[in-house]
């Protein structure tokens, strides 16, 4: 079977969760051993993500995004929202890119498209499994504006009507997409829980990343980026209650500024905050290997791969009670706090800051679980449903 993975919208300069997730899930299919062949579609900005890849027997890359449907989409996102969509844009993105969709059908049996493309996509007569990764414009509405929710409403409108499946990380997004897409069974969605590369982060090094830094011998570690539903705000206000009561726990940052990120500002001032940027996987590596805790306060995710690089690497975790977190808690042993309870997480860095014997409990479960979650297993599932879907199409 030759298996097409579209990933001509992936951007390198983009720092995020989905494009950790594609090569998470890339270099499974790699290493696996079912003799399937991959062709990855890309475009000439991002070619270069990945040239590793073209060494590869069973791998090879295809340039789809050609200057013509460049030029169509650029012309199309100049338009008012309100208007854009209003106009027969799935016409038009028909007539814009039956070209590239065709060329996508003719090289491959099925397509997997590691995110919820924009409205402008090619869409091939082949069956394509999509994963939708997150609707928190549904959820928390007030983070986007009224353009990028009328845009996002279309794109995953398109992506539904067009897919043999659905991808959800968790039983919780599985429910929530078939709440809100009407016209999606339940039986087209898939449950396929994100995963992680075990070895880098369970084998010790020598790189000493609290000297790289300047960083104190105990810290918390919340790699995020800086968008506003990260929450990283009640973590600020929990280690300021903690100070008013003398007690100082440093935090460690990690990840690149976006939306709101002006607001956390005058916080990434504090002494006690180091704000490291974006940093490369190596150093990521290392903090969670060095990190007291991993902590992550979010209000919404689908999943979190930081949670399982941190059981992988042995780091204990406190995570906010999001609904993702907390099904994640039912495999790996993690503390959950109440999402904007400041106080709460103030008690529960009060009570489990010096104790070991927690620490080692947890460390020790999870260093098990942890073995339920790597890319190899997912890559496993997302096989299983295209050489399902591939007989079925035969």
């Amino acid at each position: 079977m030759r298996i097409g993975i579209n990933c001509s919208r992936l951007m390198p300069q983009y720092k995020g969760g989905i494009n950790s997730f594609t090569f998470g899930l890339l270099d499974a299919f790699a290493r696996g051993k079912r003799g399937h062949s991959f062709v990855i579609f890309c475009g000439p900005r991002n070619r270069g993500m990945f040239r590793r890849f073209e060494q590869l027997e069973n791998f090879e890359l295809m340039q789809i995004d050609r200057p013509i449907p460049r030029i169509g989409r650029a012309l199309f996102n100049r338009l008012p929202a309100a208007l854009r969509f209003r106009l027969p844009h799935r016409q038009y993105n028909r007539m814009l890119n039956r070209g590239e969709a065709e060329r996508i059908a003719a090289a491959v049996d099925v397509q997997y498209v590691p995110y919820g493309p924009m409205p402008i996509f090619p869409f091939p007569d082949i069956p394509t499994i999509y994963s939708i990764h997150d609707l928190q414009h549904v959820q928390f509405p007030q983070f986007f504006a009224k353009a990028e929710r009328i845009e996002r409403d279309a794109a995953f409108a398109n992506t539904v009507a067009h897919a043999a499946l659905i991808q959800a990380s968790t039983r919780y997004m599985a429910d929530e997409f078939a709440a809100h897409f009407v016209n999606l069974p339940p039986e087209k969605i898939v449950v396929i829980p994100e995963g992680v590369d075990i070895a880098p982060f369970a084998q010790a090094s020598d790189h000493d990343v609290r000297a790289r830094y300047g960083l104190p011998e105990r810290f918390l570690f919340y790699p995020a980026q800086l968008w506003p539903h990260k929450n990283h705000i009640t973590i600020f206000k929990a280690l300021a209650e903690l100070r008013g009561g003398g007690i100082d726990i440093p935090l460690v940052l990690t990840g690149a500024r976006y939306g709101h990120s002006e607001d956390l500002l005058p916080f990434l001032a504090n002494t006690h905050i180091h704000y490291l940027g974006v940093v490369p996987f190596r150093d990521i590596v290392a903090l969670h290997r060095a990190a007291r805790f991993l902590i992550t306060a979010s209000l919404y995710e689908s999943s979190s791969i930081p949670i399982l690089e941190a059981c992988a690497a042995g780091a204990p975790v406190i995570a906010s009670a999001a609904p993702a977190h907390v099904e994640q808690a039912q495999s790996l042993q993690m503390q959950l706090f109440p999402p904007t309870d400041a106080t709460a997480l103030a008690d529960i860095l009060r009570c489990s800051w010096d104790d070991d014997a927690l620490i080692a409990r947890q460390v020790a479960h999870n260093a098990e679980a942890i073995k339920a979650f790597t890319w190899e297993r997912a890559a496993d599932r997302y096989l299983d449903a295209m050489e399902s879907l591939h007989r079925r199409s035969r």
